[in-house]
């Protein structure tokens, strides 16, 4: 259809005649006011005759335009389909890209740099030029006693000037390196990786970079199985924000912000565990193997999850390698740790936690500004660029307590070495999760520091929540391991924190031990740890509220009491009367058999519990083991028999969970073995006479001699 001209039009734009009848309001508007034929040129035939007439015939006093009046109705130019595909749109914009970021190094003095794709930027986790986004408000350097000077000259551009200065847990400048990120171009081995060219050109790196594994799942199993991940894990959540990830999902796989492979395989690997669109994981067997190929073919997770977290690993070894996406590829090292502690994989989860763990100190999220280092280095504090802005910077540090978690969890359970020592962290606590979800800005002054000696018993209102409980209950696991862990050293040390004041009758001898328990070490802690619980809110002392559960509340509430276990029970032996520690372990055991009873008086699937409850029901049920055991050697049947339910009640507990979590199935039937034991231990007849005259336990504490290396 003819597009309407105006009035003073150009007479080029005239066309050939027009063929066959005109469609409805086609002809110009002063032909059809005037009734008259129109052949829809521009200005039409009829129109020029009539402006010819009108030019002839005028009077010398009148005005003529120069040329006809000759309008049409508005049209929309015709729309014509676009034939480029939404690769080809990438590419175009991805080479134009190039060529501008080229011009700017080229004006700045950087041409020396190799050009190369342009790197993901959604989580800030490459290497490259970066703004310094401020993001927290925080004290000012005088106000911690710290020298500006000293604190500019190991920063640089994150020295701290006054109280109203914001800063990210990483927002030191990182070092003029490849933009690949960790400045591997000159090792050999990545050489194959790094290209050069023009800006445009279609590099093998960015392929290598950009292309998604070809053993993901189908889109549709791959946008189920990660909202089934949101939906079922208890910390996805807080790991990733949820919002932002779906919708870099929707993305094309080529776009930048898409979720690298790593990540995806290691939701994929985690998420098989709560759905049926894919097999579940078969069963371990009762064998509590560290090395896992020891138990055979038969005890290993499906087809599909080992797949996934084979690829998982790979991808994020790569990911390393090189220096791309390293928040990315440490969050997919998180979930892939989750993966192998649900599934017993004890050399697994103990390696990977430790690994995510100490990255978190190249990356800089283990510390928050000011209290980096003031060393002078030639390193940044943190190999990040500083983050973009506050959610992302939240994404960091909600990482790095994941990390935290992980590391003092599953290493509970163990007498070895943690990965990172509390005194390196100097970070504030994370956000409540409305203020994550929502990306506020929360002021430094506002929030807690991990390193505050009143965090653990000061809880402030409007900065708390069931999640940051549970971090703060971590760092209660922390000091309770730290102190079994180094008694023996710091004692040798001659360390007055770790000397016992005060000594012990050692039963069937004429000898006394020291005490551990009269230390002021150990009375700190456990004056810690039975103060932790009770100091929580009014409105975060019940995890449970009508049919809903608070997970993370929930294993807030049951570390105390495992802790308490774990704290006392090498000083417990339980025949004999008045013992603290013993009454302690029953107290602390009985504890979490009444958070069971509570979480089973809802319809709360068992399966979505945190996995560190697995290890604190089965030591609840060994301490119950124990003490029917003791209360069998009394005589004191009505006890065994109260004391055999309450075993049975953790076992049936562990059962339930296992049906799910083979890490579960594991206690449990560890469990089972040690019950079934003490049953039949305590089934066989005993003297009438009982052998003490109460069965409440006392200690026996680690023999120590004063003048000899405790061994």
């Amino acid at each position: 259809m003819p597009k309407t001209s105006s009035p003073s039009g150009s007479r080029d734009s005239t066309t050939g005649p027009a063929q066959g009848t005109l469609k409805r309001n086609q002809a110009c508007h002063q032909c059809r006011k005037r009734k008259l034929k129109c052949d829809a040129k521009k200005p039409c035939s009829t129109c020029i005759r009539s402006h010819n007439h009108a030019v002839a015939h005028a009077g010398p006093d009148v005005v003529l335009p120069p040329f006809p009046e000759c309008t049409f109705d508005e049209v929309k130019d015709p729309v014509f389909p676009n034939n480029d595909t939404p690769k080809s749109k990438y590419e175009k914009l991805e080479n134009r890209i190039n060529e501008l970021e080229a011009l700017l190094r080229q004006k700045n003095g950087e041409s020396a740099l190799i050009n190369s794709p342009p790197s993901r930027t959604s989580s800030g986790n490459t290497m490259g030029e970066g703004h310094d986004i401020s993001l927290l408000t925080g004290p000012s350097a005088d106000e911690f006693g710290l020298s500006a000077d000293i604190i500019s000259g190991s920063l640089g551009p994150t020295s701290l000037v006054s109280d109203n200065v914001m800063f990210s847990s990483a927002t030191a400048a990182p070092l003029p390196v490849h933009p690949i990120g960790l400045g591997l171009s000159d090792s050999p081995s990545m050489s194959a990786y790094i290209t050069t060219g023009s800006p445009g050109a279609d590099t093998n790196n960015s392929q290598l970079i950009w292309k998604q594994s070809a053993n993901l799942p189908d889109p549709d199993l791959l946008k189920h199985l990660v909202e089934v991940f949101f939906a079922c894990h208890p910390h996805a959540n807080r790991l990733l924000h949820r919002s932002t990830f779906l919708f870099n999902l929707s993305l094309p796989q080529t776009h930048p912000s898409y979720p690298r492979a790593a990540l995806l395989h290691a939701i994929c690997a985690v998420a098989s565990v709560f759905t049926p669109a894919v097999s579940n994981p078969r069963l371990y067997g009762t064998r509590d193997e560290i090395f896992t190929m020891k138990r055979g073919g038969g005890d290993s997770p499906s087809m599909f999850a080992g797949e996934q977290a084979k690829c998982a690993a790979e991808q994020i070894d790569l990911l390393t390698n090189l220096g791309e996406s390293l928040l990315e590829s440490l969050q997919a090292l998180v979930v892939l740790s989750w993966f192998y502690w649900m599934h017993a994989k004890w050399v697994e989860v103990f390696i990977a936690t430790g690994r995510a763990l100490r990255s978190c100190v190249p990356l800089g999220i283990n510390i928050c500004p000011p209290f980096h280092s003031i060393q002078e280095s030639t390193r940044s504090p943190s190999i990040l660029p500083p983050a973009n802005n506050v959610m992302e910077d939240e994404i960091r540090r909600n990482t790095f307590y994941f990390c935290y978690l992980l590391d003092r969890q599953q290493g509970f359970a163990n007498g070895w070495a943690m990965a990172l020592d509390d005194m390196d962290i100097t970070q504030l606590l994370p956000l409540r999760g409305d203020q994550f979800d929502q990306g506020m800005l929360v002021l430094a002054k506002e929030r807690q520091w991990f390193h505050d000696p009143r965090i653990l018993l000061t809880h402030p209102e409007g900065q708390t929540d069931s999640f940051i409980l549970m971090v703060k209950a971590s760092i209660i696991l922390s000091r309770v391991k730290n102190f079994n862990l180094r008694y023996r050293a710091r004692y040798f040390a001659k360390d007055l924190d770790y000397v016992p004041t005060a000594s012990v009758p050692m039963r069937l001898q004429n000898s006394e031990v020291l005490d551990p328990r009269s230390t002021p070490a150990f009375m700190e802690v456990d004056n810690l740890v039975s103060s932790f619980r009770s100091s929580f809110p009014p409105d975060l002392r019940n995890p449970i509220s009508g049919n809903v559960v608070d997970v993370h509340l929930f294993t807030a509430c049951t570390i105390p009491h495992i802790a308490m276990i774990v704290l006392h029970e090498p000083h417990a032996v339980l025949q004999a009367t008045g013992c603290i520690s013993a009454t302690s372990l029953l107290v602390a055991a009985r504890q979490i058999l009444t958070l069971i009873y509570s979480i089973w008086s809802t319809s709360f699937d068992l399966a979505l519990l945190d996995v560190f409850i697995c290890f604190s029901w089965y030591t609840c049920g060994r301490i119950f083991a124990k003490f029917i055991q003791a209360a069998h050697e009394a005589n004191r049947p009505d006890q065994v028999e109260t004391l055999k339910t309450e075993l049975q009640s953790v076992q049936f507990a562990l059962e339930k969970m296992g049906e799910r979590i083979p890490v579960a199935h594991r206690y449990f039937t560890m469990l089972s073995a040690i019950a079934s034991q003490v049953i039949r231990e305590t089934s066989q007849v005993v003297s009438e006479e009982p052998i003490l005259n109460d069965v409440r336990f006392y200690s026996s504490t680690v023999p120590i001699q004063q003048t000899a290396v405790p061994r």
